[in-house]
């Protein structure tokens, strides 16, 4: 799947270059957000999930689907997936399409070969496309969603599917499956934001990630600030892991906040926290102290999941003229328990995040303030 606008822009990317997300096999591990590979067209290299040997090896993808062709009377049922299979990737080597966008990690030198002949562990990181141009796909898509931008006067997403594995002498294929207007939904616009006065105003950023509207959440894990200890951040990172477990039991979506970068593998930059320590958090805040410096990570660890499940990710700094959060409120409402240098807070009225993907505008809002 490609889109000619990306809502979850990192590093340097601009959002107008769009994004990728591709998966060997078919494209159910696309839609159902699995181990896919994102990229942004205009700068195939750039990849957040193979940043690192350790990082490629958490987000390659490990299994595909495909067809199932064994069975000559299949039945036809209403269930979409009756005659889909899943396959670890040894099948795909072993067919010999694993080649055209495999690679192998060798752990003894903790490096990554752009190639499966090499004894090791494989994964799927497309690099003979990508990185070698074996074939043409990145010209290829952006071509085609500069094409459906101008045909269709607005940004647009695409379906499409590309076969490598074809006789030698013949040409690979690539095949447009569907192609239409990119609808974000629940989106909200800048003229909607402007007109929601301050004093209903939580949280404020002009550096978000995502976009729409994203509502029903009544409950606040933050990390205090004015006891936060860096030296304490993976006990930290425990106590969140713990009030998360509880929420996730309870189907409770958060809001979690505090300072430095989420995920962080050096526990002096933030909090060093898993996926599965903060899984059922709706929209993670990462904020900025006097005194610790730490650049956001806008979202690189987490790009898989907050991409995949919708998630808002905002970055705010007091020290701006446009970024604010109004901790008087955060201190004074909802009811509290504390465990050790957290604090977690269940709402009466649930909030609203507002995300507006093409200014990077996000707030935090009391529901009812559009």
């Amino acid at each position: 799947m490609a889109q000619s606008y990306n809502y979850y822009p990192l590093w340097d990317m601009a959002p107008e270059e769009g994004i990728a997300t591709i998966a060997l096999g078919l494209g159910q591990t696309v839609v159902e957000g699995g181990r896919a590979l994102r990229f942004s067209p205009a700068r195939p290299r750039a990849v957040p999930q193979m940043g690192t040997p350790d990082e490629a090896i958490q987000h390659s993808q490990r299994t595909f689907y495909s067809l199932d062709l064994s069975d000559v009377e299949t039945r036809i049922t209403s269930d979409p997936n009756a005659t889909l299979r899943q396959h670890p990737l040894s099948v795909a080597e072993e067919h010999g399409t694993l080649r055209h966008v495999g690679a192998t990690y060798v752990p003894d030198e903790g490096r990554i070969y752009d190639t499966i002949e090499r004894d090791g562990v494989r994964i799927v990181n497309f690099a003979p496309v990508l990185k070698y141009d074996k074939f043409p796909l990145t010209r290829i898509v952006k071509d085609v969603l500069a094409l459906g931008e101008e045909s269709m006067g607005c940004p647009v997403e695409m379906e499409f599917a590309v076969n490598l594995d074809v006789p030698d002498g013949a040409l690979p294929e690539f095949a447009i499956l569907q192609i239409r207007p990119l609808v974000t939904t629940d989106s909200v616009g800048v003229a909607n934001l402007a007109t929601i006065a301050e004093e209903q105003v939580l949280l404020r950023s002009t550096r978000s990630l995502g976009n729409g509207r994203l509502g029903g959440i009544r409950d606040i894990v933050l990390v205090r600030l004015e006891e936060f200890d860096r030296t304490k951040t993976q006990a930290i990172a425990d106590e969140v892991a713990g009030i998360n477990a509880r929420l996730v039991a309870e189907h409770r979506p958060y809001l979690l906040m505090g300072p430095g970068r989420w995920g962080t593998a050096d526990r002096f930059l933030g909090i060093p926290v898993r996926w599965t320590d903060v899984s059922a958090a709706r929209v993670i805040v990462e904020v900025a102290l006097d005194g610790y410096a730490v650049d956001p990570s806008q979202g690189t660890h987490f790009f898989h999941n907050i991409t995949s499940l919708r998630i808002g990710y905002i970055t705010v700094d007091g020290r701006r003229e446009d970024e604010f959060i109004d901790w008087k409120w955060l201190h004074s409402v909802g009811t509290r328990s504390d465990h050790g240098q957290v604090t977690h807070i269940s709402l009466e009225e649930p909030l609203e995040v507002l995300l507006d993907g093409r200014k990077g505008l996000g707030l935090v809002v009391r529901e009812g303030a559009l």
